[in-house]
């Protein structure tokens, strides 16, 4: 699905990717009808069955969910290569997700990161449970917003915290909030900061002063 401003008119390119057992057309009611940043061309992904992988964010790390990410990525990546094949030479790309969407724009970002633009991340954190560490792409320059509640059902603090400090010691720079909440939503403040920070890439400036 696009949504937007044509590919080719676009200041920059949005890969917005939905959750498990979401669908673009929620990543659109929830999240992208409620962005106001001009100029922007919303590329936005559908998964093929009830998830983009099928373990649990936090359960640990097997051969067949490392090919499931893999295709997952492969994916994403090829509907974000046709949108900028559209696109004016250069456009910058923020690439982000809600839940199992935001815990793929991680793996994408920890595989082929930075790239000219930003990266956020609602709710989610690198898949894999806490100490299995895997290799995270050289991330200096990138800039990014990941945020998670408090007491998220799926998204666990130990898991968030430790996929923030492998972004941080891979050069990531990086704005994060906990919000106290339960619930496993996108609020209203964080749907703020993505609008912010598609402005900011619009204009070339830094995310955070």
């Amino acid at each position: 699905m696009r949504h937007g401003v044509p590919a080719a008119e676009a200041l920059v390119v949005c890969l917005t990717i939905h959750g498990r057992y979401g669908a673009p057309e929620a990543m659109m009611e929830h999240l992208v009808s409620h962005l106001t940043a001009p100029g922007v061309h919303y590329v936005l992904p559908r998964c093929p069955g009830e998830g983009w992988y099928a373990a649990p964010s936090a359960g640990p790390i097997t051969p067949e969910t490392e090919a499931e990410i893999a295709r997952a990525l492969a994916q994403v990546g090829a509907d974000l290569a046709a949108a900028l094949a559209e696109a004016p030479k250069g456009v910058p790309v923020v690439i982000g997700g809600f839940s199992q969407g935001a815990c793929l724009a991680l793996e994408y970002a920890a595989a082929h990161g930075p790239w000219p633009g930003a990266l956020f991340a609602l709710t989610g954190h690198r898949v894999g449970a806490v100490g299995h560490v895997r290799a995270v792409a050289d991330l200096i320059g990138l800039e990014a917003y990941i945020s998670t509640g408090s007491h998220d059902p799926f998204i666990k603090i130990a898991e968030f915290a430790e996929t923030l400090r492998a972004f941080a010691t891979a050069g990531a720079r990086v704005r994060s909030e906990i919000f106290p909440r339960d619930a496993h939503v996108m609020s209203p403040a964080e749907i703020a900061q993505v609008d912010a920070l598609l402005r900011r890439v619009a204009a070339s400036e830094p995310l955070f002063a």
